[in-house]
């Protein structure tokens, strides 16, 4: 197709000019809406270091169940996925969580790698005794998940070196009960 103007011409140098300027990096393969939500703690699983996986016990208690909140955060860096995490044991734990460029996701391609090494931080108040090791689980492993994934069921998978957290979106686990 003949430019036959200048103005087309600048038009094209412009966009060829941005598309210079974008990193050829690849990003996380993560929207903000697959993980962005309410949830509910279904499954966790330690041990996986040892080989030996083993399940922990849901709380049983009066309470509401362990509920996990992700928020999609705006940031001044457009290649940022930022989210805010808020966990819901008896205290509420508070984080962030930044999806990093799937380069980071070693060689799992299923998976998003994730940061969640800022501060976690918390409410201090004394937990019911049937909270206790879920409180102490949360407070110990959420620091350390380095993955996150949303499976074909709609489970969301958060997966630690030591821990994986299975969860439910709210209403999927409503409909259970």
């Amino acid at each position: 197709m003949p430019l036959r103007s200048p103005l087309r011409l600048f038009g094209l140098l412009l966009v060829g000019l941005f598309m210079a300027a974008v990193p050829a990096t690849a990003t996380a393969t993560a929207t903000a809406t697959e993980y962005a939500g309410d949830w509910v703690l279904k499954i966790a699983y330690t041990g996986l270091e040892t080989g030996q996986p083993t399940t922990v016990p849901m709380p049983q208690s009066e309470q509401s169940p362990v509920m996990i909140s992700v928020q999609k955060k705006e940031t001044d860096d457009s290649t940022t996925n930022r989210y805010g995490v808020s966990i819901q044991v008896s205290n509420q734990f508070r984080t962030s969580m930044d999806i990093l460029p799937s380069t980071n996701n070693n060689n799992n391609d299923d998976m998003d790698a994730i940061d969640m090494s800022g501060p976690l931080m918390s409410t201090r108040m004394m937990p019911p005794p049937a909270m206790r090791e879920m409180e102490l689980l949360v407070s110990t492993t959420i620091p350390t998940m380095t993955q996150i994934n949303l499976l074909d069921d709609g489970t969301l998978e958060l997966k630690g070196p030591d821990t994986i957290f299975l969860c439910q979106p709210v209403e999927a686990a409503r409909k259970e009960e």
